[in-house]
């Protein structure tokens, strides 16, 4: 008979003990139906920031032409209003300079799509070339006609001009929003005849005239009061023709 116990069919097995230490890891549990959120690239933050500036970039540029356009409709005469006038079509200037560097800018990135063989987004590159030009021509047709007459004048400074006759108008302007007519607005239109037969118009608004009465007393004395029989020098930017000072004879 042997000495060794009889394991019973009623008793539990012994646990074996393990022979070396245990590797396992305890995974803690976690939500499989959790989305986890993607990490920020630094592309998208620099991409975000690029944004704000530029939108920054257009709200002080709007805010900077009403500011350019409510000065330059309170402006008449002088030296302020030939500055006005050239600050209003240097915002032209700087408008067409953004186009060309635009333009350039897409010109460059075609060509070197083309050497690389690339066909993918050309329809993109297309309508984005397309909005610069065409801002381009009547910001350049500004600057040119409009704002090159100005440069000059307050470079060169008014000149001393004689005008033979002077006769004055009012005129009425109303504008029509569908089928409303606005508030009518008044000008005074003086046309000026200088002594080799050219004439020159000056329109002031109602609202403004009255402002400045060492110019519009002489102006009101030849034009209205003695129209077509009193002449008078002018001291005007000439090629814009602002009235700086004016004097009957």
């Amino acid at each position: 008979m042997s000495n060794e116990a009889r394991l019973s069919p009623f008793q539990a097995p012994t646990p074996v003990a393990s022979a070396g230490p245990s590797t396992a890891v305890q995974v803690p549990p976690t939500n499989v139906f959790a989305t986890p959120a993607p990490p920020r690239t630094p592309e998208g933050s620099s991409r975000g920031r690029a944004r704000c500036i530029v939108a920054l970039v257009i709200a002080l540029f709007i805010g900077e032409c009403v500011a350019i356009l409510l000065w330059v409709s309170t402006t008449t005469y002088g030296f302020t209003r030939i500055l006005s006038l050239a600050f209003a079509y240097g915002v032209a200037f700087r408008i067409m300079r953004v186009c060309l560097a635009a333009i350039i800018w897409q010109l460059i990135r075609f060509r070197r799509a083309r050497r690389a063989g690339s066909a993918s987004g050309r329809r993109k590159r297309h309508a984005a070339l397309a909005l610069p030009v065409i801002l381009l021509v009547p910001s350049a047709y500004i600057t040119l006609v409009h704002g090159t007459p100005v440069v000059l004048d307050l470079v060169t400074g008014p000149r001393t001009v004689t005008v033979s006759s002077c006769t004055h108008k009012m005129h009425t302007h109303q504008i029509k929003w569908g089928d409303y007519w606005g508030r009518p607005t008044f000008t005074r239109n003086f046309t000026m005849t200088l002594p080799d037969g050219t004439t020159r118009q000056t329109v002031i608004g109602l609202r403004l005239f009255g402002h400045a009465g060492e110019i519009e007393k002489p102006l009101f004395d030849a034009c209205v009061t003695h129209g077509g029989e009193t002449s008078m020098t002018l001291d005007v930017y000439y090629r814009t023709w602002v009235i700086s000072g004016a004097r009957l004879n």
